[in-house]
C-alpha cells in the first residue's frame, strides 16, 4: 500500500485474512507530534488511524473526501474555522460502498457508547443508517510507532445496534414513547 498523504505518512501492511491486524505506521510523521500535549497526540493518532484505514481500503480521493464529511485529514489550527474535527476515543469512516468502519480503542470501557455515538453521528450527517458496520479495535504502539487495527466481520447496522444495547422504536404516540422509555437507560 502506498502513502495516502505524504505529510501524514500513514502506510499499511496488507493482510491476507480479515481477522489479522492492519498495521499502520506513523514513523515518518512522528516528528510532527513533538511538543504537543498528550491528549492532542492521541487525537492525531486516531485521525491517522482513520487515514491509514482509508489507504488500506483503497479509497480513491473522492470517496476519502466524502468520508471525511466536515473534517480535514490533518489537524491544524489554520483549519479550525473550516472543519469539525472528531474528538474522543472513536473514529468512523464510510467507505462509499455501504459499510461504516468504526474505530474503537481495544479495551474501551464504554465501547457500546462509542460505537453507538459514531453510528448516530453518521445517521445525522447522511440522513440514514449505513447498510453495514464493521468494528475495528485499535491499539496505539508508541514503541514501534504503529497503530494496529483488528477488524471484526461486517454486520448489519441493526445487528450492531442490538448487540450493543441500542433500541430504536417509533415514538410518535404516547404509548410508543412510554414503551421506549421503559426499555432505555440512556438517550442519544
Amino acid at each position: 500500500m502506498g502513502v495516502l498523504f505524504t505529510s501524514v505518512s500513514c502506510t499499511t501492511r496488507p493482510v491476507d485474512r480479515a481477522d489479522n491486524p492492519i498495521v499502520i505506521s506513523y514513523a515518518a510523521a512522528a516528528s510532527q507530534l513533538g511538543g504537543l500535549e498528550p491528549a492532542e497526540v492521541e487525537e492525531r493518532l486516531r485521525d491517522w488511524a482513520r487515514t491509514g484505514l482509508a489507504s488500506h481500503l483503497e479509497l480513491d480521493a473522492g470517496r476519502f473526501r466524502d468520508a471525511l464529511y466536515d473534517t480535514v485529514p490533518i489537524r491544524d489550527l489554520a483549519f479550525a474555522d473550516l472543519s469539525q474535527q472528531s474528538t474522543g476515543p472513536g473514529r468512523a469512516l464510510f467507505d462509499g460502498r455501504g459499510v461504516l468502519h468504526v474505530l474503537v480503542p481495544l479495551g474501551d470501557p464504554h465501547e457500546s457508547r462509542t460505537i453507538g455515538l459514531l453510528i448516530d453521528q453518521y445517521r445525522s450527517n447522511a440522513g440514514a443508517d449505513p447498510q453495514q458496520v464493521q468494528v475495528h479495535h485499535y491499539q496505539i504502539r508508541p514503541g514501534t510507532q504503529t497503530i494496529e487495527l483488528t477488524p471484526e466481520k461486517p454486520a448489519l447496522t441493526s445487528e450492531v445496534r442490538a448487540a450493543h444495547g441500542f433500541v430504536t422504536m417509533r415514538v410518535d404516540e404516547a404509548k410508543g414513547l412510554a414503551d421506549f422509555l421503559a426499555k432505555t437507560q440512556h438517550l442519544s
